[in-house]
């Protein structure tokens, strides 16, 4: 028999996300930890801080059987730093936590002083059962 977790579980780790990330970078390689994800001169190539509460919605039922929350689009407002191939994301508190890592659709070529978007990223967590 699976073992099965309550959506408690899951959302109070996903409403901490929600809460407390304000901060996406682009960078090289996949962070693996905050100082990777927000040193320069280690992986971050740019940086969008739309703020906490902005960045990643509250936590919701996915299509399936699970919970999800959306990263959402940055529109305008990210800044490239340094030079490099980017082809990762990470998102961060801005100050000390990593809260996600992940690829880029497809990596690209990026030059100080230019800007970025992002589109939007469903980020589910599966296994859920609702009370």
């Amino acid at each position: 028999m699976a073992a099965l977790l309550n959506t408690i579980v899951f959302d109070s780790g996903l409403t901490d996300f929600h809460a407390r990330a304000s901060t996406l970078t682009l960078t090289s390689q996949q962070a693996d930890s905050f100082s990777h994800a927000r040193t320069a001169g280690a992986y971050e190539l740019g940086i969008a801080t739309p703020g906490a509460g902005d960045m990643v919605s509250a936590p919701m039922n996915d299509a399936g059987n699970g919970r999800q929350v959306t990263l959402n689009a940055i529109a305008q407002g990210g800044s490239i730093n340094a030079e490099g191939v980017a082809g990762f994301w990470a998102v961060t508190d801005g100050s000390s936590i990593l809260f996600a890592a992940y690829g880029v659709g497809q990596a690209m070529q990026v030059f100080p002083g230019n800007s970025f978007n992002t589109g939007s990223c469903v980020i589910d967590v599966r296994g859920v059962v609702s009370p």
